[in-house]
C-alpha cells in the first residue's frame, strides 16, 4: 500500500473532498464542489488553513479542519476513506490546534463511518452528547399563534441585527460560536441557500427578535439556525416562525423540513416535537481532553 502523506489543504482538493462528503456525511447534506471550495476556506477554518488532507499518491483519502472556538478545539470538516487515514489527519488537526484557553476537543462520526469511529476511539475520545436530526412532512400545516412581530426576507432582512441576535442567542449552546460576518453572510447566501425561508423578525419598534436562516438539501428544506431574542421567549414567537417555514416548505414544493438539534439542547428540542418533527437520524460526538 503506498504510504499515507499528511499536508496542509490546497485549492485542488475540493472536488477530492466533495466526493469523500458524497460518502462520508450521511444524514448530513454532501457537498457540491462549490460548497466544497466555499466550507473548506471559511474565516473558521482560517481560510482553509485549518484544513489538514492525507492522500496516497496522487489520492486524497482523508480530511480534517479544527475550529477554535474556546474553550473547545471543534474537528470539522473530518472524512476519510479508511481507519489510517482518518486517525493521521485527526493527529494533524489536534496537534496544530491546541493552544492557550482549550480544554476540549470535539468530533462527530455517523453510523457510515465505522472505520472514523474506530479511530477517534484509539485517540482516546470519549462519547459526549449526540446530534439529532428531526424531521417533518410539510402536511398538515402547523398552526401560528398570534405574534405582533413580521418577517421581514431577502434584501429587507438587516444583516447586522440578524448576526448579532444568532450569535447571542447561540451564547452556551452545544458546537456553535460567534461567526465572522464573511462566515454569516454565507448562511444566508451560498449555494444552499434558501432565501424564501430565511427571515428576520422584527417587533412594531422595528427591532430584530427572532430569525430563521434555512437551506435546501435535495428534497428537503433545512432549518440551519433558529433563534428567539430573550425577552421574546415564551411569547409564541418561535413556534410562529417554524410555522412560517413549514408553510414556504410546502410552497416551495419540499418534501420535508429538518432540523439538527443537540441532544443537550432541551428547549429547541421541546419546541420542533411539539410541532410535529420526529428522528430521521442521529450522529455520535467524542469529547477528549487537551
Amino acid at each position: 500500500m503506498v504510504d499515507l502523506a499528511i499536508r496542509r489543504y490546497r485549492p485542488d482538493d475540493a472536488a477530492a473532498i466533495a466526493d469523500l462528503s458524497q460518502r462520508y456525511f450521511a444524514p448530513d447534506p454532501a457537498w457540491t464542489l462549490r460548497m466544497a471550495e466555499t466550507q473548506l476556506t471559511t474565516d473558521a477554518l482560517g481560510g482553509g488553513r485549518q484544513v489538514w488532507v492525507a492522500s496516497r499518491g496522487a489520492r486524497v483519502v482523508g480530511v480534517a479542519g479544527y475550529v477554535v472556538a474556546p474553550p473547545w478545539l471543534y474537528l470539522w470538516p473530518v472524512a476519510a476513506e479508511d481507519q489510517a487515514s482518518a486517525a493521521a489527519v485527526l493527529d494533524a488537526a489536534l496537534a496544530s490546534g491546541r493552544g492557550p484557553g482549550l480544554t476540549t476537543a470535539r468530533v462527530s462520526t455517523r453510523t457510515v463511518e465505522p472505520h472514523k469511529r474506530a479511530a477517534v476511539q484509539a485517540l482516546g475520545f470519549a462519547p459526549s452528547i449526540e446530534f439529532l436530526a428531526l424531521a417533518r412532512p410539510v402536511a398538515p400545516a402547523l398552526s401560528a399563534p398570534v405574534v405582533t412581530a413580521t418577517p421581514r426576507r431577502g434584501a429587507a432582512i438587516d444583516r447586522a441585527a440578524t448576526h448579532a441576535l444568532h450569535d447571542a442567542a447561540f451564547v452556551g449552546v452545544s458546537n456553535s460560536g460567534p461567526t465572522s460576518v464573511d462566515d454569516f453572510a454565507e448562511l444566508l447566501d451560498g449555494e444552499d441557500a434558501w432565501p424564501t425561508a430565511t427571515a428576520a423578525w422584527h417587533d412594531g419598534d422595528g427591532r430584530c427578535v427572532g430569525f430563521v436562516i434555512g437551506k435546501r438539501a435535495g428534497a428537503d428544506g433545512v432549518i440551519e439556525a433558529i433563534g428567539v431574542d430573550a425577552a421574546w421567549r415564551g411569547r409564541g414567537l418561535a413556534q410562529a416562525m417554524l410555522a412560517d417555514v413549514i408553510a414556504v416548505a410546502a410552497h416551495d414544493g419540499c418534501a420535508a423540513v429538518v432540523a439538527v438539534i443537540a441532544s443537550d439542547n432541551a428547549p429547541s428540542l421541546a419546541l420542533h416535537r411539539r410541532a410535529g418533527f420526529v428522528e430521521r437520524a442521529r450522529k455520535q460526538l467524542w469529547d477528549l481532553a487537551l
